[in-house]
């Protein structure tokens, strides 16, 4: 056999093990979950089964649509039939599903009880039918209780909930319908308004689960009467005769207001199977509950631009190793061990991590609490785990308990012995203008102009209003708002076009700027290119030229598209210190992502130190048209560290 031969059969073994690989499919493969269905949802669902909202809950009220959906793999084609069937139902139901052989289906629980769904898959690329199941529990509403009278009656939330449910009486959503009635909110209400702000209401009214539109029935009150009062009351106390001013909310009869306003319900699910079991009842940790009302397509344009942010999905790391997640990991990249780690420092808790959620709206906003504004869990100074201390962050405090490099107060002995590096978004360092290796004695204050002006620090920039064109589905732009993003003009033949928000989010304070890339005040040519460009052209430039030495001494290196390097582990242990510093400082700079924006100085000043560390000489020697801004150390200094 010559060399050709085996060669073909070598490449056809392996083709023939690709396509076997590639042909199989299994259940680890195949998801099943309940659909959360939101208006945007629903006005953009082109298969007719997405018509009512949903919270996606597992809890959901008789006479409700209760979605559920199969997930295959984006590799896996098409099944060959599918066929969801009930192997349980509660005594004297005959529901039905409306789509039983689609991956997407829906049924209406006629019956208070336990459903167990059961889907089977049959699919070319698996050997067998897949089979997966997923239980549902319908019930009816109870309330929370209090809302006419001054106890709650059983079984309503407030009697074993009493603490949670006193801070929740001071939040907005405790009052949104008692505020429309009495005239602060709106004008503009009609029936629709309704279903976001009371429990359980239902235009179709399928079946009884003693929600907000049971009562009205029972009262044979009319909606469109009630809206009109809202607008009556709107109008009356916004005009210039305060002695008409009106209140209409007390004037609800005392069954509509047992379920008027957002309550428990409206995020935990119908809570009359509950009973004190903590398996009857919705934990509302996922995005997707608050969804239903707070909708790209209403007043707050959420959370589509949410939908564009990382903080939506955890990291594919912890898909390919869940038990990430129950390590130190899991307090910034789950929403459940945020709250009980980050935010309530208990050490000794257990999140629940059997199906855990990424950085939700309830990881950063305490639906129970409103001491601090927007309900936000957390602003006040944070300790960075290298014992700096960032004070008056505002309402961006709450990002800086995440976004740090998360590098320990020996820098040195980090430095040394971490083949890591500073951790992915290290935003609150550079900010501060600390945690990089400055290769010589310096205390030099080198903290952020905009740490210091910014009332709010990240929000400030990052959740700035969000521009008319900043969530179109249809040119996919995401921008403002909870997409936490800053973007430059995405049309380059026209950069001062509004398909951006740096307007929205620099221009407040740099006036004359066109683009959030700008040349700083007293610009230089800091890569010693021989153009003096905008700070984030020049940051790039600057890492290119550490990144292009690097690979010159090590050809293994690699750099990434998002300037990232790819170093191999063994490589590490070869590097000197200065060597190991050098990388930590290109990659604290890298991760930071906002090159140079934060700390334009302190960035440029760390990349061109490095640059003199790791060649022994001034960046201006091999470019001179450089401009360096080094203030202190000399090479003398940083040759001590090349050994």
């Amino acid at each position: 056999m010559n060399k050709t031969s085996a060669y073909l059969i070598i490449i056809g073994c392996f083709a023939m093990v690709f396509s076997l690989n590639a042909a199989s499919l299994d259940g680890n493969d195949v998801a099943i979950d309940f659909l959360a269905v939101s208006p945007r949802l629903i006005m953009g669902d082109e298969t007719g089964v997405l018509d009512r909202r949903s919270t996606g809950l597992f809890v959901v009220g008789v006479g409700e649509n209760c979605y559920a959906s199969i997930e295959l793999p984006d590799w896996a084609g098409e099944p060959a039939s599918v066929l969801w069937t009930f192997t349980k139902t509660p005594a004297g139901s005959n529901t039905a599903f409306l789509y039983p052989d689609r991956l997407q289906t829906v049924f209406q629980p006629d019956a208070e009880g336990l459903y167990d769904l059961q889907a089977t898959i049959v699919h070319p690329d698996a050997g067998a039918p897949i089979v997966k199941t997923i239980s549902a529990m319908a019930a009816s509403y109870v309330g929370v209780g209090g809302m006419n009278e001054d106890s709650p009656q059983f079984p309503q939330c407030g009697i074993c909930h009493i603490g949670i449910t006193e801070r929740w009486r001071e939040t907005r959503h405790a009052n949104v319908l008692m505020r429309h009635m009495n005239g602060e909110r709106s004008n503009q209400y009609d029936e629709s308004c309704f279903e976001c702000h009371v429990v359980g209401f239902d235009q179709e009214y399928l079946a009884p689960n003693a929600g907000f539109h049971e009562a009205v029935l029972q009262e044979n009150a009319d909606l469109q009467e009630i809206a009109g009062l809202i607008n009556d009351a709107y109008n009356r106390n916004h005009d210039r005769d305060p002695s008409n001013d009106a209140a209409y909310y007390d004037a609800l009869p005392p069954s509509m207001r047992d379920k008027a306003n957002v309550q428990c319900e409206n995020c935990h699910g119908p809570g009359s199977q509950h009973k004190g079991n903590p398996a009857r009842i919705g934990k509302a940790w996922d995005a997707r509950v608050c969804a239903q009302c707070h909708d790209s397509q209403g007043f707050d344009q959420y959370p589509y631009p949410y939908d564009s942010s990382s903080h939506k999905k955890r990291p594919a790391l912890f898909e390919e190793y869940p038990s990430l997640l129950n390590s130190p990991c899991s307090r910034c990249h789950s929403a459940e061990a945020f709250v009980r780690l980050t935010i309530e420092g208990d050490a000794n808790s257990t999140p629940e991590l059997a199906d855990p959620h990424a950085i939700s709206c309830v990881a950063c906003h305490d639906p129970h609490d409103k001491t601090i504004p927007q309900q936000l869990r957390w602003m006040a100074d944070v300790q960075l785990d290298s014992g700096h201390v960032f004070n008056d962050a505002g309402k961006g405090s709450l990002c800086v308990l995440c976004h740090q490099s998360q590098v320990s107060e020996d820098l040195e002995a980090f430095i040394a012995s971490s083949t890591f590096g500073a951790h992915y978004g290290p935003q609150a360092d550079v900010l501060l203008g600390v945690n990089a290796w400055m290769f010589g004695s310096d205390s030099a204050d080198r903290t952020s102009v905009h740490k210091i002006v910014l009332q709010d620090a990240c929000v400030a920039c990052h959740m700035a209003r969000i521009p008319a064109k900043g969530w179109s589905v249809e040119q996919g732009i995401l921008l403002g708002g909870h997409s936490f993003k800053v973007t430059n003009s995405l049309d380059p033949n026209n950069p001062s076009d509004d398909i951006s928000n740096y307007r929205n989010a620099c221009l407040p304070c740099h006036l004359t700027m066109t683009s959030v890339d700008r040349v700083m005040a007293g610009g230089q040519d800091y890569d010693g290119n021989g153009r003096v460009e905008g700070i984030q052209t020049e940051v790039r430039g600057l890492l290119m030229r550490i990144a292009q030495r690097l690979q010159e001494r090590y050809p293994d290196i690699a750099v990434e598209d998002d300037f990232e390097l790819d170093i191999p582990a063994l490589l590490f242990n070869q590097f000197s210190f200065a060597e190991k510093a050098v990388i930590y400082n290109y990659r604290l700079m890298a991760r930071d992502g906002s090159f140079g924006v934060h700390n334009g100085r302190f960035t440029v000043e760390v990349l061109q130190r490095s640059y003199a560390a790791l060649t022994l000489r001034s960046l201006k020697v091999d470019y001179p048209n450089a401009y360096i801004i080094i203030r202190a150390s000399s090479i003398e200094e940083w040759a001590e560290y090349k050994n």
